[in-house]
């Protein structure tokens, strides 16, 4: 699981490079998301998908552009 929780965020680390190569913002984001997501898996009570957080996460994202 957390293979894929990596893989997924340097996915995502690699599309926020190329689209804001000027913006370190989203950089910061991405920084503030991965430890958020570690603290999760680190202190949560019981098992973690990792997918299942990170696709959340992705929902919550899009969702939040139709507001």
């Amino acid at each position: 699981m957390k293979a894929a929780s990596c893989f997924v965020l340097g996915v995502l680390a690699g599309a926020i490079g190329v689209a804001a190569a000027e913006d370190e913002g989203a950089y910061r984001s991405l920084a503030v998301f991965a430890r958020s997501l570690h603290y999760i898996e680190s202190s949560w009570i019981g098992d973690v998908d990792d997918r299942a957080l990170i696709q959340a996460a992705i929902r919550g994202m899009v969702s939040s552009l139709d507001r």
